[in-house]
C-alpha cells in the first residue's frame, strides 16, 4: 500500500499547523498506514529534520554567537528586554544556566 496523495496533504497540513511527529504518526496509523510506509514517509518529508525549539536550545546558540557577559545572561534567563519572556521554571534554574553561560566563558577564552 502506498500513501496516496490526499493522505500526503493531510501530513503536509499537519506540519503546517505544527502538529507533533506523535499525531502525525498518529494520522497514518488510524489510516492503515503501516509502520514501514510511516517510516518512509517520515524521512521523505523531512519531519524528524528539526528538532523542538526549547528555551535550553535557544539559550546555547545565545551562548555560541558570541562572548556574553553575566548581566546579558541574567537579562536573557531572566527574560527581560530584548530577549522575551520566560517560565518560573527557568527563572528558579538560574544557577544553571549561569554555570552554563561560565562554560562557555571558559570556551570563548581559549579561542
Amino acid at each position: 500500500m502506498s500513501i496516496s496523495k490526499a493522505l500526503r496533504n493531510e501530513v503536509a497540513s499537519l506540519v503546517a499547523n505544527k502538529s507533533t511527529l506523535a499525531k502525525i504518526r498518529g494520522f497514518l496509523t488510524y489510516n492503515d498506514i503501516p509502520s514501514k510506509e510511516i517510516e518512509q514517509l517520515i524521512v521523505e518529508m523531512d519531519l524528524k529534520g528539526g528538532k523542538p525549539k526549547t528555551f535550553t536550545s535557544d539559550y546555547y546558540a545565545f551562548l555560541s554567537a558570541e562572548r556574553r557577559i553575566e548581566a546579558e545572561a541574567r537579562s536573557y534567563i531572566e527574560g527581560l528586554g530584548e530577549y522575551g519572556e520566560t517560565s518560573k521554571n527557568t527563572k528558579a534554574h538560574m544557577s544553571h544556566f549561569l554555570n552554563v553561560w561560565k562554560l562557555s566563558v571558559t570556551i570563548w577564552n581559549s579561542k
